[in-house]
């Protein structure tokens, strides 16, 4: 388990052998939600510590024995602000966001000096503009680009629109992407 500390105490069953029960502190990552459900399935406390709230508490060289140090220093802390463990339904809703092409799309943009915000809504509204902008300093090649992108996106954003309508005809106004247009 990726940095995790593990602070244990015991729990009688109702067979009558003792059971350790823990609390678990982890860094918010890649698969912390996972392994949350499954430790949280086997009883025990869970807790997710953003690596932000974590980082101040480590001592010396970084590694995994001072991450573990610093965890554990910082799940004890009585004012710390944990991030909360995603629902699987939470996690299928995430996994359909255009997160990372949106970000491949504004991190190339950004080494050209054009700037867009980060929701799919800032993307939408900028990118028709920095492609109609003829001023901008977008060479022939990087505009093709661009474009190539951009349609691949919005094919994509269709899919995942109409994965969601035929999935979740009841899902919510603020969740469907199919509702009015919108978008997740």
């Amino acid at each position: 388990m990726h940095n995790a500390l593990i602070s244990c105490f015991r729990r009688r069953r109702r067979d009558g052998h003792e059971q350790a029960l823990c609390l678990v502190g982890m860094e918010a990552c890649g698969g912390s939600n996972d392994w949350a459900h499954k430790l949280a399935a086997m009883g025990h406390e869970v807790r997710l510590i953003s690596p932000q709230f974590v980082k101040p508490y480590v001592r010396g060289n970084k590694n995994d024995m001072a991450d573990a140090a610093a965890i554990y220093e910082a799940v004890s802390r009585p004012n710390m602000r944990f991030v909360p463990i995603k629902s699987l339904e939470q996690q299928d809703i995430q996994s359909l966001h255009r997160t990372a092409q949106v970000n491949q799309i504004r991190e190339l943009l950004m080494e050209y000096g054009l700037v867009v915000a980060r929701s799919v809504a800032a993307l939408r509204q900028g990118i028709p503009e920095i492609l109609e902008d003829a001023d901008n300093a977008l060479s022939p090649m990087f505009r093709e680009l661009l474009c190539r992108l951009w349609d691949e996106f919005l094919r994509l954003d269709t899919r995942v629109a109409g994965y969601m309508c035929a999935t979740f005809p009841l899902l919510p106004c603020e969740l469907s992407p199919c509702i009015a247009g919108r978008s997740i």
